[in-house]
């Protein structure tokens, strides 16, 4: 677990996957008032340990913050999400996962038939887990096969700093680099601003 800037007189507090570290830091503190703790990216290998670090952090997290918790994981990051943010009555970002945050929740408008694969400067850091959570399929090829290419999420004007990355992946699924979409932080912020007003 990381905090980010620990303030008492902070209005929220987001407990978000570190995939989304390098936009969140940069919209906090300029954008919101907020405290931030980011799980380990590594936890979405194991499940049940994922559940649990949720549960723990979002029952800590509520007698400090009382309703003032926003979870920043996607509807698919876990098949009980909603049920633990019912539970606990905190707030979760609306989208499907951190692609589709980062896209203002327009992921099925921009790519309604899953043609591509979109990665973002966190994937592209975390590509370890990407391939271990692969590892145990026999087909690799046959997976990628359905996809046109790759769509590179440009959110903080740094993505030629992962031509390695890049080309890794690229190597790994056998898929090109269609398009960068130099998106910034804006699809980001709004989901976050309308969730917190």
């Amino acid at each position: 677990m990381i905090i980010f800037q620990k303030m008492s007189s902070r209005r929220f507090c987001f407990l978000s996957c570190g995939i989304l570290k390098n936009e969140i830091i940069k919209l906090v503190p300029d954008k919101f008032k907020a405290d931030v703790i980011f799980l380990s990216p590594k936890l979405h290998l194991d499940l049940d340990k994922l559940k649990r670090m949720l549960i723990k952090n979002i029952s800590d997290l509520r007698t400090i913050y009382e309703d003032k918790v926003l979870v920043i994981y996607g509807d698919k990051c876990h098949p009980e999400i909603e049920e633990i943010i019912k539970k606990y009555k905190v707030r979760k970002l609306k989208g499907i996962n951190c692609i589709d945050f980062l896209l203002g929740g327009k992921l099925k408008d921009i790519d309604p038939e899953n043609q591509y694969i979109y990665l973002s400067p966190g994937w592209l850091e975390n590509l370890e887990i990407f391939k271990e959570a692969l590892s145990s399929q026999k087909n690799l090829k046959e997976i990628f096969k359905k996809y046109k290419g790759i769509c590179l999420l440009d959110t903080i004007d740094n993505i030629s700093n992962y031509k390695k990355e890049v080309k890794d992946f690229s190597e790994f699924s056998g898929l090109n680099v269609i398009q960068i979409k130099k998106i910034g932080l804006k699809g980001l912020e709004d989901l976050i601003r309308s969730c917190i007003s």
